[in-house]
């Protein structure tokens, strides 16, 4: 019960600034001109999932594109996980969602694939930055606040990954000493659990309970930090997709 009011009051404060934020954003839309009407919700659909979800825009660099799509990708997937993790930590259960099944199945095992995807990701991003010197990340118009910015965004990222394959390798790990039945497929942090052959069930549960609390609080400064990050306007763009002018487009 304590771990529910904890989460409980962890969430409201979330929400509450994350509100707040975002209504100060609206606010700032009032003094844009009036929107015309808007129509051909089939083709604005359509478009939707081209250039957000299938994030064509960005592979116009295909080997650095692709790994910006796993991103956004990989967040779309483990989006879904997060908004169990919220009706677990409110509720008080495991894995509310695996009355799905299979689909259940395939959300967590996607979820942990791409958590690997996304951490590699990362990393590539930080040694372009940090290492390699890419000329764009150092021209006169990088400010030291976007390259601050950018650490921020990327560290809190890695942490969100890397923390949740902690959790799910200390799920596997401690329902498999338990005995207990496992709700979901890990196939990647079901391998890392197995070869941690000296680790109790209570290490596992131990790292499950730190991880699953790191990466949700985690989420829960990512929100709230997200909106003052130039990183917005990448979940900004399924918006922004949809409501394009379409006249702009044909000509």
């Amino acid at each position: 019960m304590l771990r529910q009011i904890i989460f409980a009051i962890a969430l409201l404060i979330t929400f509450t600034i994350f509100f707040r934020t975002i209504n100060r954003l609206i606010k700032y839309f009032r003094f844009t001109r009036p929107a015309s009407p808007v129509r051909d919700f089939g083709k604005r659909f359509r478009l939707m999932l081209k250039v957000a979800f299938g994030q064509t825009k960005i592979f116009r660099h295909p080997v650095i594109g692709f790994f910006h799509a796993l991103v956004f990708w990989g967040f779309c997937v483990i989006l879904i996980g997060s908004i169990e993790m919220v009706i677990d930590g409110l509720a008080g259960t495991e894995k509310s969602l695996s009355f799905l099944g299979p689909v259940h199945d395939i959300i967590m095992a996607s979820g942990d694939i791409f958590a690997l995807l996304v951490a590699v990701s990362i990393i590539i991003f930080s040694l372009r930055r940090s290492v390699i010197h890419v000329k764009r990340f150092d021209g006169i118009e990088m400010k030291p606040k976007s390259h601050i910015d950018a650490i921020i965004s990327l560290s809190l990222i890695l942490l969100l990954m890397i923390s949740l394959l902690g959790m799910n390798t200390g799920y596997m790990g401690y329902k498999a000493h338990s005995g207990e039945s496992v709700f979901g497929f890990y196939p990647l942090s079901n391998i890392v659990s197995r070869n941690l052959n000296g680790f109790s069930t209570d290490q596992f549960h131990a790292i499950f309970e730190v991880s699953w609390w790191t990466h949700i609080l985690t989420i829960f400064v990512f929100a709230n930090y997200l909106p003052y990050s130039k990183h917005f306007h990448v979940f900004m763009s399924v918006r922004m997709s949809f409501f394009r002018d379409l006249n702009r487009l044909a000509s």
